[in-house]
């Protein structure tokens, strides 16, 4: 708690106005005593800093003061690397006390991840999954959950090659011809290839209650992002409102970096300082990432288990089809230059 006062009653104080960490500024009107009193919640562990400015009855603005304060870290951090290779069993870190286990029949270890041994390939069928929540939802100074994630690609030939990588025939320099062109049904007989992308919601991260996730971080296909006629393929992070099967949600997506067998970074994000659900995708705005983001909360706990590959809709929904790599949950919220770091391939991550 910190308390807001004048140093006397000729200081003639109207408003104070303080931010927290650099977040959004907050004003308020000492009462007829001059003495204000604010509980302050701090959003990230060790140093914070409490800006404060005074404004007087004239409108005039004091000079800023900053008060730095230290807080105890509330609660662990949780980190997979899924680099095992083999077995059915992936260790948490920096202490192995919330191993993942795989389930079902869709699960495999790439021969390389993203960053190090290996990654976590999914087929549709197949999960991994912790025996007890990993940490409470409704941490009061938010939480971040991120993973690298990779869709399938796009489908090969018959013979193998990629058309849109491997070299097309070239014009018969005796006729001028294409080949390709020859082959080319007219207007009205053309049908559109289909989308590469797999159909259907993919869930990467999250944590059940007993009917729904409470959060999910993955891609998905049932909303409409840019308001046209349609649908869209788009980069997700959801919160359930409630614990019910068909919950009222909020969403902040992206249709940015959706492309079927490239790697992409997800982190989503809640955060009590700007009242938003923030997603990040490829790292930071400022470091050409996107960032996208809608207003509001995470207001239950969820108390099942932590998944990697798969949602909940009081059983398992919407399975991973593609790869997995790079697991990250914090109960706070990371700062930007975390989230860029850990968007580089080569940053050798911490818990």
């Amino acid at each position: 708690m910190f308390t807001f006062s004048p140093g006397a009653s000729t200081d003639g104080v109207k408003t104070y106005t303080y931010a927290l960490n650099g977040g959004k500024e907050t004003q308020v009107t000492p009462p007829s005593t001059g003495v204000l009193q604010r509980t302050i919640t701090p959003t990230r562990d060790l140093v914070n800093t409490l800006t404060v400015k005074a404004i007087d009855t004239a409108g005039n603005l004091s000079g800023v003061t900053d008060y730095l304060f230290k807080v105890r870290p509330v609660g662990e951090a949780w980190y997979w690397s899924l680099d095992e290779g083999t077995g059915m069993t992936a260790a948490s870190a920096p202490d192995n006390n919330r191993p993942v286990t795989a389930s079902g029949t869709g699960t495999a270890w790439s021969v390389a991840g993203k960053r190090g041994e290996s990654a976590m390939t999914l087929s549709g069928t197949g999960e991994l999954t912790t025996s007890a929540p990993v940490f409470d939802t409704r941490s009061p100074i938010g939480f971040t959950v991120a993973a690298w994630v990779r869709l399938p690609g796009p489908p090969t030939t018959d013979d193998g090659s990629d058309p849109d990588t491997d070299p097309q025939p070239e014009p018969d320099p005796g006729t001028g011809d294409d080949p390709d062109e020859e082959q080319t049904p007219p207007d009205d007989e053309q049908t559109e290839e289909p989308s590469p992308l797999p159909a259907g919601n993919r869930v990467a991260v999250s944590q059940d209650g007993t009917n729904t996730s409470m959060f999910k971080l993955g891609y998905r296909t049932d909303l409409n992002i840019d308001t046209d006629s349609a649908n869209d393929p788009a980069w997700c992070f959801t919160i359930a409102a409630t614990d019910a099967v068909g919950a009222a949600t909020t969403d902040a997506c992206t249709t940015s970096y959706v492309e079927a067998g490239a790697w992409v970074h997800l982190v989503g994000i809640v955060n009590p300082v700007s009242k938003q659900i923030q997603l990040y995708v490829n790292g930071t705005p400022a470091t050409d990432g996107v960032l996208a983001a809608a207003p509001g909360a995470a207001t239950w706990e969820a108390t099942g288990k932590f998944a990697i590959g798969r949602g909940w809709t009081s059983a398992p929904s919407d399975r991973w089809i593609g790869e997995i790599d790079e697991v990250h949950v914090t109960p706070r919220v990371w700062e930007e230059q975390e989230i860029f770091e850990k968007s580089q391939a080569d940053e050798i991550p911490e818990a």
